[in-house]
């Protein structure tokens, strides 16, 4: 049976400067960028380049963002936080970095996945439940700390039947997921802005995470991101 998915873009598709260290600890000469699980891939992708171009690695650790804050109050290190907005306000508002030298604005997409589907440019509206007929049902995501979609609610909010849809089930589903093929993209007014932002932590050792938060200012690591579906929004930006 041909199972359609919903799942985020980033789901689907991780210059040189001083960044001071805590007092008493050796700079360490990599950075550690924590993530969401939905952006770890634009994560790696986007810490590979930076390291192309200046020889320093960047390591990508995922989790939800309530354990990453978890580890960054008990003194865990982290250089870098990449996540979402909610998420980061969070973190400030617990004196875990310095919102003054937070960046950022990535909007991420949901698409309908699948496998052996045709292809659609527009995306899939209200009245889009009929490209469904034949496919099967349709496999949503419950809401999780560890991800940003609610299956459930956007069915509801694109008015699709309930009977065309099935709870996303065990860890073999979610392998076979990462094989799947974007099938269409998702109207943009079904749901909430998903939006991520990133910052040096107060937890940074890396004499690099200034270094490497500026190169996600520049057009490489934009389009390194764009091209991991992390699109940047200034208007978006402007409200954080």
């Amino acid at each position: 049976m041909r199972v359609p998915w919903i799942c985020a873009v980033a789901a689907l598709a991780a210059w040189c400067g001083a960044a001071p260290a805590r007092a008493g600890f050796i700079s360490a000469p990599d950075v550690v960028l924590y993530c969401n699980p939905d952006i770890a891939h634009a994560c790696e992708a986007v810490g590979a380049e930076f390291r192309a171009r200046t020889g320093v690695p960047v390591r990508v650790l995922s989790a939800p963002a309530v354990q990453q804050l978890a580890l960054i109050e008990r003194g865990t290190r982290s250089d870098v936080l990449m996540t979402l907005a909610p998420q980061m306000d969070l973190a400030a508002a617990r004196h875990l970095l310095d919102p003054q030298n937070r960046y950022g604005a990535w909007r991420d997409a949901l698409v309908l996945g699948g496998r052996g589907l045709p292809t659609a440019t527009q995306p899939l509206a209200a009245d889009a439940e009929a490209a469904l007929q034949g496919t099967g049902k349709l496999a949503l995501v419950d809401p999780t700390e560890a991800g940003s979609l609610d299956g459930p609610a956007l069915i509801e909010r694109l008015g699709w039947h309930p009977a065309a849809t099935a709870g996303a089930a065990d860890g073999r589903e979610v392998a076979w997921m990462l094989s799947l093929q974007v099938v269409a993209p998702i109207a943009a007014d079904a749901y909430a802005p998903i939006v991520y932002s990133a910052a040096v932590t107060h937890s940074a050792l890396s004499r690099y995470a200034a270094a490497f938060l500026d190169f996600l200012k520049t057009p490489a690591a934009e389009s390194v991101l764009a091209g991991a579906g992390l699109e940047k929004n200034p208007g978006l930006e402007k409200n954080q």
